[in-house]
C-alpha cells in the first residue's frame, strides 16, 4: 500500500471522529482547548492502535467486526446523542445570577474518561477491520513492522482532523446553547443510525 492510498484510507477512517468532534465542539462552551486535545488524542490513539490489532488478529477479527461493528456504533452514538438531547430538553436549568448560563457544558464535565473511551473505540472499529483486511491481502510476506507506518499516518490524520473539526464548530457558539445541544445530540444519533442503515443495506444487497 503506497502513501497516497494510506492517506485516502486515513481520511475516510477519520471522518466519523471528525463528525463527533464537530458535534462536541458546538456543545462545549468552556475548556475548549483541553476538550479538543482530549478528543484528538483519544480518537487518534485508537485509530492508530486498531489497525495494528486487526493486522495481528487477521481474518477472524475481520469477520467478527463486520458482523457487529454497525450495531456497536449505533448503540454507542445513539446513547451519547440521546443523553445529550434528553439533558437539553428535560434536565432542570440551573440559573446563574451572574451570567445566566444553564447546566455546565465545559469539556471536563462533558468529556469524562468513560465517554472518551467509548468515542475512541466506536469511531475506530472500521480501522480494526481495515487492519485485518490489510493482513489478509498482504499475505505472509508482510510483517507487523510494515503496517506500523500506515497506522501512524491514520492516527495522525485523525488527530489533526479532529482538532480542525472541533475548531470549525466555534463559528456556531453564538447560537442558543440549548438549540446547539439538541443539534449535537442529533448529529451523534444520526451518525449511528446512518452507519447501521448503510451496513444493513449492504448486507441486503449481497
Amino acid at each position: 500500500m503506497d502513501s497516497l492510498q494510506t492517506l485516502g484510507i486515513a481520511f475516510a477512517l477519520a471522518s466519523d471522529a471528525m463528525i463527533v468532534a464537530f458535534s462536541y465542539g458546538v456543545l462545549i462552551r468552556t475548556g475548549r482547548t483541553s476538550a479538543a486535545l482530549k478528543l484528538a488524542v483519544s480518537t487518534g490513539f485508537f485509530q492508530a492502535l486498531m489497525p495494528v490489532i486487526g493486522f495481528v488478529a487477521a481474518s477472524g477479527v475481520l469477520r467478527s467486526c463486520e458482523a457487529w461493528d454497525h450495531w456497536i456504533a449505533f448503540v454507542v452514538f445513539g446513547a451519547l446523542g440521546g443523553t445529550i438531547i434528553y439533558n437539553a430538553i428535560f434536565k432542570q436549568e440551573e440559573e446563574d445570577a451572574a451570567s445566566g448560563d444553564v447546566e455546565c457544558s465545559c469539556g471536563k464535565c462533558v468529556l469524562g474518561m468513560k465517554r472518551l473511551l467509548a468515542v475512541g473505540v466506536a469511531t475506530s472499529i472500521d480501522a480494526l477491520v481495515v487492519g485485518a483486511g490489510m493482513r489478509c491481502l498482504a499475505g505472509s510476506d508482510v510483517g507487523l513492522a510494515d503496517v506500523l507506518p500506515a497506522a501512524a499516518i491514520i492516527g495522525g490524520v485523525t488527530f489533526f482532523g479532529v482538532l480542525g473539526a472541533f475548531g470549525v464548530s466555534r463559528i456556531f457558539r453564538k447560537l442558543p446553547q440549548r438549540f446547539m445541544e439538541i443539534v449535537a445530540g442529533l448529529i451523534l444519533f444520526s451518525l449511528g443510525l446512518v452507519t447501521l442503515i448503510q451496513h444493513l443495506c449492504a448486507e441486503g444487497g449481497q
